[in-house]
């Protein structure tokens, strides 16, 4: 079953990628949004459909949950979840630095995910029982790039407390890099990255990258992510629309105890 998935995945990434990159250099009009989510442009909607019209062949009876093309309800307990562009607003000023997103959930479990990159060709598809490395360096904060992709995203006085103490003992913070964050870490350019406001398609497809190159994704109180089915649960749209997690992610159990450590604390 995961092989299978994987291959839907890979085909969902190709064409997705190939439509994103088909538009990346035009000058598209945008479509505003929220404060967490500001702008979209038909690009991001022609990947997720590129990526539908995959699943429709390959596996009919899938439930799918799109950002932008809403929740299509099937027979079986496996759902594809599409963020056709991660990082809308990045690949509307031309910095690839976005990704396309394909999560695969049986039962609500995050089980397979793929990343791309379709500018610079970088692609990670994984399950989140592969074990593609299985040690890695002990590196202390003082030692580590912590990422953020905006300090914007970090608006109560928990939140900001936590962000701005996290970010003294690291060696340096980057900000930028949407989804593109989680793929240095899994690849383990990058060592950690703090998000408040992350809504279920930003994460689906990520944590069983995470967890399959020796990483650890989770909430900022230590606990998993996975504590909905928006399927089982019958949620609609606006429901969808409105659930948003906060996200610690470290490239190592041991420096994710580290910076939990801190940001617990607020």
């Amino acid at each position: 079953m995961k092989n299978e998935l994987k291959k839907i995945v890979e085909k969902c990434l190709k064409a997705a990628g190939e439509i994103t990159a088909e538009y990346y250099t035009q000058d598209l009009a945008v479509v505003l949004k929220d404060a967490s989510s500001p702008i979209f442009t038909i690009a991001d909607k022609a990947a997720e459909e590129a990526s539908r019209d995959v699943i429709a062949k390959m596996m009919p009876d899938a439930n799918i949950i799109g950002e932008e093309t809403g929740i299509t309800k099937g027979s079986s307990n496996v759902t594809f979840v599409l963020d056709g562009i991660d990082g809308s607003t990045a690949f509307k000023s031309g910095r690839p630095t976005f990704m396309n997103l394909i999560g695969v959930t049986i039962n609500g479990v995050p089980t397979v995910g793929g990343m791309g990159q379709p500018v610079l060709g970088d692609i990670i598809i994984a399950s989140a029982d592969d074990a593609f490395s299985s040690s890695d360096e002990n590196k202390s904060l003082a030692q580590s790039i912590l990422s953020v992709t905006t300090p914007e995203m970090f608006i109560d006085k928990r939140q900001v407390e936590a962000y701005e103490k996290l970010t003294r003992p690291v060696a340096t913070t980057l900000y930028g890099g949407d989804a593109y964050n989680y793929f240095n870490i899994a690849k383990r350019r990058l060592d950690l990255d703090l998000a408040a406001d992350l809504r279920y398609w930003d994460w689906v497809a990520i944590l069983p990258i995470i967890q399959a190159y020796g990483g650890m994704m989770t909430d900022w109180q230590g606990k998993s992510l996975v504590t909905v089915d928006p399927i089982k649960e019958n949620w609609d749209e606006t429901k969808l629309e409105d659930y948003t997690v906060e996200v610690l992610c470290a490239r190592n159990q041991d420096l994710h105890t580290q910076a939990l450590e801190i940001i617990k604390a607020c």
